[in-house]
């Protein structure tokens, strides 16, 4: 691990997050680039499908709507 391709799970938003927790949980360094390239990936999340109240969806249709 340590490099945004690691650190990136296309479809897990809480795996990409607990993979950047775990960097900083060990005190590692990311170079600029690879910290963008991750807060990037994390902010197109922001209001897809999926997403509550347009927060960051997990991954889309993880959250379906309960159907009556």
């Amino acid at each position: 691990m340590g490099t945004s391709e690691d650190l990136i799970h296309e479809k897990s938003l809480s795996h990409t997050i607990d993979a950047v927790n775990a960097v900083a949980f060990e005190r590692r360094k990311l170079p600029q680039v690879e910290r963008m390239r991750v807060a990037r990936w994390i902010v197109s999340r922001q209001g897809l499908p999926g997403a509550y109240a347009d927060t960051f969806a997990g991954r889309a249709g993880r959250w379906a709507p309960a159907t009556s």
